[in-house]
């Protein structure tokens, strides 16, 4: 007799505020108006992020780090 495995799989947090080290790193490096440019991301979700108005997404938060030349999990680190 097989018991089922009941258990879900913890999903990642699929939404991220940017931390004050983070946009401090990012800002020490390029303007939003560069970041958007270079992570091609519209310029108000930059600013939105910064704001504070809006969560990043997973894939938004991978295009910010790779456009500070980061991986995910270093950027994620920046504390």
């Amino acid at each position: 007799n097989m018991i089922k495995n009941t258990m879900t799989p913890k999903k990642l947090n699929p939404n991220l505020n940017l931390n004050d080290a983070q946009k401090a790193y990012i800002t020490s490096r390029m303007t939003k108006y560069r970041l958007a440019k270079v992570a091609e991301l519209d310029h108000n979700t930059v600013t939105t992020l910064f704001s504070g108005g809006k969560k990043a997404s997973i894939e938004t938060v991978e295009k910010v780090s790779k456009a500070v030349g980061l991986d995910i999990g270093q950027f994620l680190s920046i504390k």
